[in-house]
């Protein structure tokens, strides 16, 4: 599919109203072909198509349609590693013994969740039995907005990133907050409960890159 094909059903899907955060569960073969031809801008783009919840309507619904037909609708809950088949990693990590450690000040994983609930459980480095001034901070992001901001003060610790009712889609970052000489703050693995078939997937690759090359005052 064409780039700008692509963009201009983004652009459609994101004006569509009343959708976002809602996973709709009654779908046909018919609905995907349907799809199909709205993203190749043969039919005209429907607020059902957001399979997601986003608020837009893209490839990502597609293949989301395609897998909620081939699995059991009913909510489960299931645990995925903290690997890149499952997050985009920011900046400087280390995967050692099945732990994601972000390193560096602005490390980060992020991750697309589609479900009713999320968690993720954190490890913490040598850092946590320093003073509570001198341990590694992190903060959790979901839809660019800071909802957990805290310091590591224990060797495990399991966040609640969003709970409720209803399934719904989220963009969520676990970043560390802090410099490296606090230590770190490891990503062990995420926890969704939902009926896709692939509630956890990486986040979409930037378009723009920016490195910045000095020390901490940089």
């Amino acid at each position: 599919m064409h780039k700008k094909t692509l963009l201009a059903v983004c652009t459609a899907g994101a004006l569509l109203a009343g959708t976002a955060g809602t996973v709709h569960a009654a779908y046909s073969r018919s609905d995907i072909v349907a799809l199909q031809r709205s993203l190749t801008r043969l039919a005209a783009v429907s607020a059902g198509q957001d399979v997601d919840g986003s608020g837009r309507v893209d490839v990502r619904d597609l293949t989301m349609l395609k897998q909620m037909m081939r699995s059991n609708t009913e909510e489960g809950s299931i645990t995925v590693p903290a690997s890149e088949n499952y997050v985009k990693l920011q900046s400087r990590t280390l995967e050692k013994d099945g732990v994601t450690w972000l390193v560096q000040s602005g490390s980060a994983a992020e991750f697309h969740v589609v479900g009713s609930a999320c968690s993720v459980t954190l490890e913490g480095s040598s850092g946590t039995d320093s003073d509570e001034k001198y341990r590694p901070r992190c903060g959790i992001f979901v839809d660019g907005e800071l909802v957990e901001d805290f310091l590591m003060g224990e060797k495990e610790r399991t966040v609640e990133v969003f709970s409720g009712s209803t399934q719904r889609s989220a963009d969520v970052r676990i970043m560390l907050l802090s410099e490296a000489m606090y230590g770190g703050v490891g990503l062990r693995d995420i926890t969704a409960v939902s009926s896709a078939a692939s509630p956890v997937l990486p986040a979409d690759k930037n378009d723009l890159y920016i490195e910045f090359i000095g020390d901490s005052i940089t």
